[in-house]
C-alpha cells in the first residue's frame, strides 16, 4: 500500500440538505485535518453510467451506512 490519501472523497447517495452535508463535513475535516470532499448523487444518477463511477466502482470503497446501488 501506498502513502495514506491526503483527502477523504464521500459519495452521498440520496436527496440530502447540501448544507447539512457541508456542515458535517466541515466538521469531520476539523476533526481528521484532512479536506472532505463530498459528492452528492440521486439514486438515478448513481445507477447511470459516466467515467467517474466506473472509477469510483473499480476502486475500494468503505461504505459507511445503506448499501451499493449497483
Amino acid at each position: 500500500p501506498g502513502p495514506p490519501p491526503s483527502d477523504v472523497d464521500v459519495m452521498i447517495i440520496g436527496m440530502p440538505d447540501v448544507d447539512e452535508i457541508h456542515a458535517a463535513c466541515d466538521t469531520v475535516q476539523d476533526q481528521v485535518g484532512r479536506p472532505i470532499n463530498p459528492t452528492i448523487l440521486t439514486p438515478e444518477e448513481a445507477a447511470a453510467s459516466s467515467g467517474f463511477l466506473t472509477h469510483v466502482r473499480a476502486s475500494p470503497t468503505v461504505l459507511l451506512l445503506g448499501d451499493l446501488p449497483w
